[in-house]
């Protein structure tokens, strides 16, 4: 009568062991891997609102749409005429309001009235913003009713369109606020939409120095910061 053979206690042991040892060597890759696909995900809504930016400069006189306080028809209020901000001016060429979110941002506030005195528009994640100051508090895309004509773009290249944001409600941020308030989703970096239409994905103290990507005046102007 032949006699079955059955796992000793220790070699379960040891084969749970060997799972665990590789579950927690892969993990991490898996999560990497995960959020390499999601800042891939986040560079294309980036693209796309840049490119929404752009087809908006050549219905507009090729002028960039102003950041907010101003009157014009908002496409979530049937086109009514409210206080809106550049976001709202875009989704005529953007059709989406998904592309307003990150989807490595965790934060779903989309509070704030269609008017709300232009300082934020209700139904949209506030997870992107519009670059408006440098450490001066001048030369960036104006944080109010003002436009800047394309042609006043000195360096396209090296000057930042939109940025990413942490949970800013505002449609604007300037170079001081990216410190506590700007994006570090992706493996501690954030992604950057460039006058020019490229995106990239860097750190933040790459965006001050050695070239101030926050002027579009062309003025070589970099800063230190701790980030």
């Amino acid at each position: 009568m032949s006699r079955r053979r059955a796992f000793t206690l220790i070699e379960l042991l040891v084969v749970i062991a060997i799972i665990a040892i590789l579950a927690a060597i892969l993990f991490p890759v898996f999560a990497k891997a995960r959020e390499k696909a999601r800042t891939s995900s986040c560079a294309s809504n980036l693209k796309q609102l840049g490119l929404g930016i752009i087809q908006y400069c050549q219905d507009y006189d090729e002028r960039l749409p102003m950041c907010r306080g101003y009157d014009a028809p908002n496409p979530l209020a049937g086109n009514a005429v409210q206080t809106i901000d550049w976001r709202l001016a875009v989704q005529p060429y953007l059709k989406s309001i998904q592309i307003l979110a990150c989807p490595s941002n965790t934060n779903t506030d989309t509070s704030g009235g269609p008017t709300g005195g232009g300082d934020r528009s209700g139904g949209i994640q506030h997870h992107y913003a519009w670059p408006t100051q440098d450490w001066q508090g001048s030369a960036g895309l104006l944080w109010g009713n003002g436009s800047i004509a394309m042609a006043a773009v000195i360096s396209p290249a090296q000057m930042l369109q939109v940025v990413e944001t942490k949970a800013w409600w505002n449609p604007d941020m300037a170079a001081w606020n990216a410190n506590g308030d700007g994006a570090h989703h992706h493996n501690d970096m954030g992604n950057f939409a460039y006058m020019d239409g490229h995106v990239k994905t860097q750190r933040w103290n790459s965006t001050f120095t050695p070239y101030c990507c926050w002027r579009f005046d062309g003025v070589n102007q970099g800063w230190s910061t701790t980030f």
